[in-house]
């Protein structure tokens, strides 16, 4: 367990703060959809701005960078219908190819949307609203998010393989549904 320590110690401290800065974004969120809604209904002054921000910024924002974290606690929806007939080893070995497979998409579209939140900084574009939005922000959540999912992603993926390979838990089991009484 040395291993998992060792990583997971620094990579939750990570999503940890990402998950606050989720957090915090969804107040703002919040603040804002309540006084856009109470001014449109009080007087009739809608804050022209709202959707935008909502919409570009603070939804992309809460979504990704909450991801890694989601996948820390396991909270993401899993099939483990085989899981349930499998030792532990075939199931830690199971996993490394799932974990493996994800890795290397979420390694492509962390790339993808870094290069494009560069190339967007580069050339100052925007999104014309009420304001002018730069994209790069976005792009920048979204590369952050995905790559610190992709960080997970490793250190699942080869806590998994020593774990099958060792025949012991070097990484925890995902939990298994139907246990503990869970559907």
């Amino acid at each position: 367990m040395a291993f998992a320590k060792r990583v997971a110690g620094p990579l939750a401290a990570l999503e940890t703060a990402a998950m606050a800065g989720a957090g915090a974004l969804l107040v703002v969120m919040t603040l804002v959809a309540t006084t856009d809604a109470a001014l449109r209904y009080a007087v009739n002054a809608p804050l022209t701005w709202s959707y935008d921000l909502i919409s570009l910024y603070l939804l992309t924002g809460v979504f990704y960078l909450g991801l890694s974290n989601t996948l820390r606690v396991d909270g993401h929806i899993s099939v483990d219908i085989l899981h349930n007939r499998m030792s532990a080893r075939m199931r830690h070995a199971s996993l490394v190819g799932g974990y493996a497979l994800a890795l290397f998409a979420f390694a492509i579209m962390t790339r993808a949307v870094a290069e494009r939140a560069v190339e967007a900084y580069s050339n100052d574009e925007a999104i014309v609203g009420s304001l002018l939005w730069p994209t790069w922000i976005a792009g920048a959540m979204v590369t952050l998010g995905l790559g610190l999912t992709g960080l997970r992603l490793a250190h699942r993926t080869v806590g998994h393989l020593l774990s099958a390979l060792a025949g012991h838990d070097v990484i925890a089991l995902p939990p298994l549904a139907g246990r503990n009484g869970d559907l």
